[in-house]
């Protein structure tokens, strides 16, 4: 009865540093939307417009942290351990590195765990493996938001649309070689 006690203990204990996480987050953004709604109350005409896209980025922003806090947090980096490479020698672990993702949400900042191998000199993250991240740091959501908007629009335009549309910050350069790798990616199958 005991061991079942401290079993339950253990996953209430476990499942409320998420919960104190989600509670610091969303008290974050209800200081940042009261703050706003001052404002905008407070004036003689309310911009509601521009009310709903701060809310938006607030919101989207949140969201993107929360899942890095949570990526951050599964502690998978394989620490101390060896794995192998391409190359099929085995690569070893060498520390946490952090790299700036931008997904639909936003923004994710990810520390993740790096391996090198000595034998053919390459370096490589697990996690981004595990995350479907390959040599980009666009996740899939806004790999396809550019492709509809880059086949439609030119390079700068699409860039301007998805910030405008989604809140989503791409330099013109990630827009052009993401379109290009994707038009390489369906080329061969048009040719069919």
């Amino acid at each position: 009865m005991s061991g079942a006690h401290s079993a339950a203990a253990g996953q209430k204990t476990s499942s409320s540093a998420p919960t104190r996480l989600g509670e610091t987050l969303g008290a974050e953004a209800s200081r940042e939307i009261d703050s706003l709604l001052g404002k905008e109350l407070g004036a003689s005409r309310v911009e509601f417009e521009a009310l709903e896209t701060a809310v938006r980025r607030i919101v989207l922003q949140l969201g993107a942290n929360l899942i890095s806090a949570k990526l951050n947090a599964t502690g998978r980096d394989d620490q101390g351990l060896a794995l192998r490479c391409r190359c099929g020698s085995l690569a070893h672990y060498c520390g946490r590195r952090t790299k700036r993702f931008i997904c639909s949400l936003g923004e994710l900042n990810l520390t993740r765990g790096y391996f090198h191998c000595a034998v053919c000199r390459r370096g490589f993250f697990p996690q981004d493996h595990r995350l479907g991240q390959t040599e980009r740091s666009l996740f899939p959501g806004v790999v396809r938001m550019i492709g509809q908007s880059a086949a439609r629009v030119s390079f700068a335009e699409s860039r301007q649309l998805l910030w405008e549309l989604a809140q989503v910050a791409v330099s013109v350069k990630q827009v052009e070689r993401t379109a290009e790798s994707l038009g390489r990616q369906i080329a061969p199958m048009s040719r069919r």
